[in-house]
């Protein structure tokens, strides 16, 4: 990795992170308590910011709450063994910029995915509109598709409630639109995580519409208020909802 180069993927923070035990354990293997303790602070800063750490040695040893000295000698001892990084820009590590540049694929993906999708259903609407000609008639027989709409009354939904699935991820035009409503990045990402634990685990978990779910998630999130008396919030668990 060039000293030049200058991470920035502010625009896809991680409100988790794929923690695999054997890595980590294997990675810190003969490693001192504190030099454990300044590492996995310092990892957890670049994850948290998403740019290399650029912060004086100085405001680095307070946030790892150790010893200038100590910070100096262990942060030495870090980069010569390349588990931290030393840019022109500030301190970065080799985890983070993995997990980062997944990150940032697998974003695109989705908002490619997404395009495409929206692409696909303005073609479909439009393909289904077929004019008049001299041969249509109104003596026509009726459609399968037209006997279905017939029998379904008016405000009733044919489409079943469902959970989301464990491995389910917020597309990126989600989050964006959280985003463009005033919800910081990694809030938005955080509160994405809660909606789905809370469709896994909540008896009223199942919905019709996720989307209408997200942007009422969200959007009451932005809008509670702690309470005078008793520091709850207007909404305090979407179950109640």
């Amino acid at each position: 990795m060039s000293p030049d180069y200058m991470p920035d993927y502010r625009h896809c923070l991680l409100p988790y992170v794929q923690w695999f035990q054997d890595d980590f354990l294997g990675g810190i293997r003969g490693m001192k308590a504190q030099e454990i303790g300044i590492y996995s602070v310092l990892l957890n800063e670049m994850y948290n910011r998403g740019v290399a750490l650029d912060q004086s040695d100085e405001r680095l040893s307070r946030m790892c709450g150790a010893d200038i000295r100590v910070f100096k000698r262990v942060l030495a001892d870090l980069i010569e063994d390349e588990k931290i990084i030393r840019l022109n820009c500030g301190l970065w590590n080799f985890r983070c910029e993995k997990a980062f540049t997944s990150r940032a694929e697998m974003l695109k993906k989705q908002s490619d995915a997404g395009k495409q999708s929206a692409k696909n259903r303005r073609k479909n609407k439009g393909g289904g509109q077929h004019p008049l000609d001299e041969r249509s008639t109104g003596d026509e027989p009726i459609s399968e598709a037209q006997n279905i709409i017939k029998e379904t009354p008016n405000g009733v939904s044919k489409k079943r409630a469902f959970r989301l699935a464990a491995d389910w991820y917020p597309p990126a035009e989600w989050i964006d639109e959280a985003v463009a409503n005033g919800m910081p990045g990694s809030k938005a990402l955080a509160e994405a995580e809660r909606m789905k634990n809370w469709s896994l685990s909540s008896p009223k978990g199942a919905r019709l519409d996720w989307l209408a779910t997200w942007r009422n998630w969200y959007k009451d999130k932005l809008e509670q208020k702690p309470s005078p008396s008793t520091g709850t919030t207007k909404a305090q668990l979407f179950g109640r909802m």
